[in-house]
């Protein structure tokens, strides 16, 4: 479907003049694809397309945080209240990177 969109002439889609939302669908609709199926709402609990991106902060974290914005809930800053366990300060401290597949 993306190369479909850049055979089609979709460039620069950031900028509004050069933005085709038609030929997007275009190109959705002549590869077989449901233009829905990739900009519905989701569940936590599927499959996400980003889950294979390791940022170094737990899906559970993350699923956590949406939960508390949801709430109007601030998480404060763990350099100055509790670790929240997001994994990033223990990156900071070891210098180390977590790698490989997401983090769990």
């Amino acid at each position: 479907m993306l190369e479909r969109a850049w055979e089609k002439g979709c460039r620069f889609d950031g900028w509004n003049d050069r933005f085709s939302f038609s030929t997007w669908q275009e190109a959705f609709q002549e590869s077989g694809l449901k233009l829905e199926d990739f900009t519905g709402a989701r569940e936590a609990s599927e499959t996400l397309p980003w889950d294979h991106i390791n940022m170094g902060i737990s899906k559970q974290f993350l699923e956590q945080e949406y939960q508390k914005a949801l709430r109007a809930e601030q998480t404060g800053d763990c350099r100055f209240n509790d670790c929240t366990d997001c994994a990033v300060c223990f990156q900071l401290r070891t210098g180390r990177e977590i790698m490989g597949g997401a983090a769990e």
